[in-house]
């Protein structure tokens, strides 16, 4: 479960579920290391200057659109490149045209279609294993993806993957 609480100039995580984060150990951040927030994603995120995308509990988002809007940081509004590249994965039938457009805002993203062939068989195995448990027919993202391969990879597997799976998701304008 996420969950943080929101002081004058700073955000505490508590039991933070991903061991490489940089809130799993030390569970502060400074509002000065926040580049902005996304309220648009599912559940809200808040991206620190490093690069890292930390999650915010979808029943959190309106203190942290206060906490964003007291501080200054930019509220922005990201491509959800993880959700397009996720989208084979939904327990769900789409149609081409859904197909073809997530294919152009990945490509809008600087993403080739042998790269998107590439990342999604990374990580095909856990997000088939993982909708087999959650069934998610509507959205798969960043947190999905993580969730998944953390539960089906090795942790040093997994930290080198998380950091990928941050890269990925920063490539989206």
């Amino acid at each position: 479960m996420l969950a943080a609480k929101f002081y004058e100039d700073s955000v505490e995580f508590f039991s933070y579920p991903f061991r490489p984060s940089s809130v799993f150990w030390r569970p502060i951040v400074a509002s000065s290391l926040i580049k902005d927030v996304d309220l648009s994603k599912s559940p809200p995120e808040l991206r620190l200057q490093s690069g890292e995308i930390l999650f915010v509990s979808e029943t959190q988002s309106k203190e942290l659109e206060h906490f964003a809007t007291r501080l200054g940081l930019p509220i922005v509004t990201r491509e959800d490149v993880w959700a397009d590249l996720l989208m084979p994965f939904l327990d769900t039938q789409l149609s081409l045209s859904r197909h073809k457009h997530a294919l152009l805002r990945l490509k809008r993203s600087g993403f080739s279609r042998a790269e998107v062939r590439q990342i999604r068989n990374r990580v095909k195995r856990a997000m088939l294993l993982y909708n087999s448990f959650v069934w998610e027919w509507v959205h798969l993202g960043l947190l999905d993806v993580l969730e998944a391969v953390d539960r089906f990879s090795w942790r040093w597997t997994f930290k080198r993957f998380y950091f990928y799976a941050m890269e990925v998701a920063n490539r989206a304008p």
